[in-house]
Parts: structure tokens; sequence; C-alpha cells
């Protein structure tokens, strides 16, 4: 009885690898979904109906069901990020169930998806927190979603895309960390002795310590250090204390306290005040160095290479008409060649001088920085006002 039970199992998933129980054809099978179909009479046994298995979720060798998965998302090739992703069950025009992914506007912002463009704007109309189907809201878009690499794909048209640098982070997700005590020490000591005539001449005693502080919270860096010297010449010495605290409207942060001056172009100035300047960690880190703007005309649908010494550092597809690539990671020093391919393979190569210093600034760029304050010296403050005179000891 058991052993009938088995075979019958086994003969219905050979069926399922291959062709449909009924040996017919799946109706659907020229548009590329396998859907095969298995009759239940494979598993009666002695009479008894087996209707209390479900065989439907066999039927679709691709199908997931549906619920909330983990995955890493990725929009034309470029990783934006590990989101969890609802998948809901959906017919399609054969009425056949398949399971498509269902975002709200937060993850389409998030994933860089222009949504004032017409299509998206009017699609996507009050559907602030409910969901929304991505294959019913661009009709060319293509979704694959790999539960066993947890990773959903998605190819999406230039034109639903919002323009951003490569690497663009938007600020609503920067995270300022935790709030933390930090200190770092380094503590050296000494002590010498002369001896002249089998008698102490003359003691020299003397220690070291470096000490560095810091407590991060709210976005605030709060930031000490300062030497301590015993002995002959007992001093105490301050080399900082500052508070700083980024100002990301203006890709910049701000410094109060004791600072210094940048020393990219001038020598680098002690002071007490404020400091505010450009910081280019909170560029996207395609725009963090100079790099040309490259500009062009593409007469059909054309694939853009640029190549420098022979080696390809980037690629890009472009619509017809003028095409700007502003993108470009900075690089060695070294002409750019561009080539444009056109769709009937007609080809348009030009050049691209290329040198860097470290003054240069990409086109629509800025850096800058302003410190106002009172010009600090080195501060040494006696440590101990106390003299201390030599104690000679004379051995007996």
């Amino acid at each position: 009885m058991r052993l009938r039970q088995w075979l019958a199992i086994l003969v219905a998933l050979i069926g399922y690898g291959s062709v449909s129980a009924s040996g017919k054809e799946p109706e659907n099978a020229a548009s590329g979904t396998a859907h095969i179909e298995f009759d239940p009479a494979f598993l009666d046994m002695n009479g008894a109906p087996a209707g209390h298995v479900d065989l439907s979720l066999f039927e679709q060798r691709s199908y997931i069901p549906p619920g909330r998965y983990r995955a890493d998302v990725t929009i034309n090739n470029e990783p934006v990020g590990t989101y969890d992703i609802n998948l809901v069950r959906q017919a399609d025009a054969n009425d056949q169930a398949d399971t498509v992914p269902c975002v709200t506007r937060a993850l389409l912002h998030d994933w860089g998806l222009d949504l004032q463009s017409s299509t998206l704007a009017q699609a996507t109309a009050g559907s602030t927190s409910s969901c929304i189907e991505l294959v019913r809201l661009l009709p060319n878009v293509r979704v694959e979603f790999d539960p066993d690499q947890q990773s959903l794909a998605l190819r999406v048209s230039q034109a639903a895309m919002r323009r951003v640098p490569r690497g663009y982070i938007d600020p609503a997700r920067w995270d300022h960390g935790d709030t933390l005590l930090m200190l770092n020490y380094s503590i050296d000591g000494r002590h010498s002795q002369s001896y002249r005539d089998h008698a102490a001449n003359a003691r020299s005693p003397m220690g070291l310590a470096w000490i560095r502080a810091g407590l991060n919270t709210g976005g605030w860096r709060l930031r000490s250090a300062f030497n301590a010297q015993t002995g002959n010449a007992r001093a105490l010495q301050f080399n900082g204390a500052y508070a700083q605290h980024d100002v990301a409207p203006i890709r910049g942060r701000i410094t109060v306290g004791q600072a210094s001056t940048s020393g990219e172009i001038f020598d680098s100035t002690d002071f007490t005040g404020v400091r505010i300047a450009s910081d280019n960690a909170m560029l996207p880190d395609s725009q963090q160095s100079y790099a040309p703007t490259i500009q062009g005309i593409a007469r059909t649908h054309a694939t853009v290479t640029v190549r420098q010494r022979g080696f390809i550092i980037h690629q890009a597809s472009v619509s017809p008409g003028p095409f700007v690539i502003d993108d470009l990671y900075g690089s060695a020093t070294g002409d750019l060649e561009v080539t444009v391919t056109e769709a009937d393979g007609s080809e348009t190569r030009f050049g691209y001088p290329f040198t860097i210093l470290p003054v240069f600034v990409r086109t629509g760029g800025l850096r800058y920085s302003a410190a106002f304050g009172a010009y600090r010296r080195t501060v040494t403050a006696p440590y101990s006002a106390k003299q201390h005179g030599q104690q000679v000891c004379r051995w007996i």
C-alpha cells in the first residue's frame, strides 16, 4: 500500500519536470511560461480520492509563494540596497496565478525612480503606502526575483529613472551613528642616574603621557587632545579641543573651537574660532575626485564607450539627441577616447584631454572653506608651580 503511494508521487514529480500528466502540452508553452497540469488520479489509492492533496503549487515551475522576502535589489545592474519585498498573487491574461513584487512610493523613490515623470506620477497618485505592482506600473519593466539568491533585479527604461550620479545615497538615509565615548592614550616613562667615583651624580626622571578623548552624540563629535610631561621641565600642552557637526544641505561640516585651516593651497594655520568647509565624503563616490564632463550627440539609440589607455572605464546606453556623461570616476591622468556606436553599427570617435591637479573641480562642483577666529600659538602651561631642585645622594 505505502509502496504504491510512493510510486505514484514519483511518477507525478517526473511529469513535473517534463510534460503534463494528461499528455497535452501547456497552452502557454509558446509564451515561455512553464505551466504543468497534474492529474490527481495518479494519487488515488484503492478507489479513495486524493482530493486533500493540493498540487496547484506544482503547476507552475517558477511559482513563488506570496509573502515577505528580504532581498538585495538592483536597478539596471546597479545595486541600490537590501529591502523587505512583498510578493503578492496576481492573475495574468491567461488567468494563471503568479507572484509579483508589491512596493510603495517610498521604495520607488529610494530606488531612484522619477516619481515626477508623467507615467509614474499618474500611476502612483495617492499611493503613499498602498501596494504598487511594478509590472502594471511600468509595462516594459523586467522583474526577476530569485528566492535562492535573495535578489530582486529590475530593468527599467532610463526615462523612468531620476538622473543621479553613480554611488548617490539620499541624505535622508544617512546615519550619524551611535552615542559613544572614546579614549586613546600613550604613557612613557624613564629614569636615569649617573655615577661618578662610586657616587650618584645626577638623576633625571621623565614621564610623558599623550591622551586623546572624544564623544559622539546627536550628530556632534567632540574631540580633545593634550600632552603632559613630567621631569625637570614639567608642562601641560593642549593640542586642540573642538566640536564638529555635519551640514548636509551644503555638503559640508562646521567646526567650533581649536582647529586648523586645510592647508591645500597655503600653509595650515592654527586658530581658535569657527570653520565651515565642504566635505567630499558627503558626495557620491563618483563625484569625489575630478573627471571631465563628456558631451555629444547620438543619432539613434546608441552605446557610448569611454576608454583610457585602451581600457574601458565607462559604458552607457543613450537615447537619440544630446547626451551628457558627468559621473566618471576619477582615475590616473591620460586622454579619454569616446566611441558612440549607433543602432546601425556606425561609430563616431572623439577624444577628451584628461589631466588632474589637486585644485581641479568638476563642472558644476563647489569646494569651499572659511575660518573666523584668532590666531592660536602652541600653548604650554606650567605643570607645577613648585620648583624642584636636584637631590644628591652619596654612597658611603
